[in-house]
């Protein structure tokens, strides 16, 4: 019987699984069980048999190369060709706060407004991509999702708290991930 692995919720009989996993499950499940099927990955572990070449690969991490290709053709667009745009994508705390732009939350805090930034940041998620194949998209976008939340809040507060301490005011941050 072909069952999920704890943990993974990825079947071998999925549409995410390659056709190599399904010609080693299948023949674990016919009763050849052998130390060579053994050596390619396949588990037996409380009943569930799961193929770890289609664990592996059946989950391409969609997630982070979304958040790897949108934001970086954004930043790269507005880089060169559409710099007049450059405006709207700034991350300005002064235009949230007094003219409610909540827009400007996920797009300051999305898109980079300079190439280095972008680099860095594309560098970073395309490592990440290792959290999301761990975890599942679920969770991982949920942890981003959080994550950024708290981020926000506190470089509201931050500004707040400057301003407050201090009397400096800080109207703009830098904006990307």
């Amino acid at each position: 019987m072909i069952s999920q692995q704890r943990g993974y919720g990825v079947s071998c009989w999925e549409d995410g699984c390659t056709p190599v996993g399904r010609a080693v499950v299948a023949l674990l499940v016919q009763g050849q069980r052998t130390a060579a099927l053994e050596s390619r990955g396949v588990v037996r572990d409380a009943g569930a048999v799961c193929c770890m070449y289609c664990l592996e690969y059946a989950d391409k991490a969609p997630l982070s190369k979304s958040l790897l290709l949108v934001p970086s053709a954004l930043s790269v667009l507005l880089t060169l060709l559409f710099q007049h745009y450059q405006k709207f994508f700034t991350y300005n705390l002064q235009a949230v706060k007094e003219d409610f732009q909540i827009w400007r939350l996920v797009f300051g805090r999305t898109v980079c407004l300079d190439l280095k930034d972008t680099f860095c940041s594309s560098l970073l998620i395309y490592n990440f991509r290792i959290f999301e194949r761990r975890y599942g998209s679920r969770k991982f976008s949920s942890f981003l999702l959080g994550s950024w939340m708290l981020s926000a809040l506190f470089d509201l507060l931050l500004v707040e708290v400057v301003q407050y301490a201090f009397g400096i005011t800080i109207s703009s941050l830098p904006s990307g991930l």
